[in-house]
C-alpha cells in the first residue's frame, strides 16, 4: 500500500486532466521496493508504505466519507489546477510505451524545477 511513488508510472498512465502529471510528497522508488522485499519476506495482508501512507490508511479506516472527499478534494486543487499545461496522452494503454523503463520517473525533480519557476 504505498503512497504515491517517483516512477515511471507516472510517464505509463493515460493522462487526460490538461496538466502535467504531479503529486504532492512523493517518495522514492527505493523505499517502495524496501517494503515490497519486506512484505516478500514476512506476509501481511495490508502494508503501508511509510507514514503518509499509514495516515492515510487509518484515516480511511476511522472516517472513510471524509477521507474520500478530502483526498478527492486535494487530488483535484493541488496536482490538477496548479499544474502546468500538458496535451492529452493514451500512455501505455493501447500500446507499450518505449519510455521510462528505468525505476525512477523524475516527477519530484520536474516538479521543483517548475515550480521554482513559477
Amino acid at each position: 500500500m504505498p503512497w504515491a511513488a517517483d516512477t515511471p508510472w507516472w510517464e505509463h498512465a493515460a493522462n487526460y486532466s490538461g496538466g502535467t502529471p504531479r503529486m504532492a510528497a512523493m517518495d522514492p522508488p527505493g523505499k517502495v521496493v524496501a517494503v515490497i522485499v519486506k512484505a516478500a519476506l514476512h506476509p501481511r495482508e495490508e502494508m503501508p508504505t511509510g507514514w503518509k501512507a499509514r495516515a492515510s490508511y487509518w484515516s480511511h479506516r476511522l472516517m472513510p466519507d471524509l477521507t474520500e472527499r478530502s483526498s478527492a478534494n486535494i487530488a483535484h486543487k493541488w496536482p490538477i489546477q496548479t499544474a502546468p499545461p500538458f496535451p492529452a496522452t493514451k500512455g501505455a494503454l493501447h500500446r507499450p510505451s518505449p519510455s521510462g523503463t528505468g525505476v525512477g520517473g523524475g516527477v519530484r525533480e520536474r516538479m521543483k524545477i517548475e515550480d521554482q519557476n513559477r
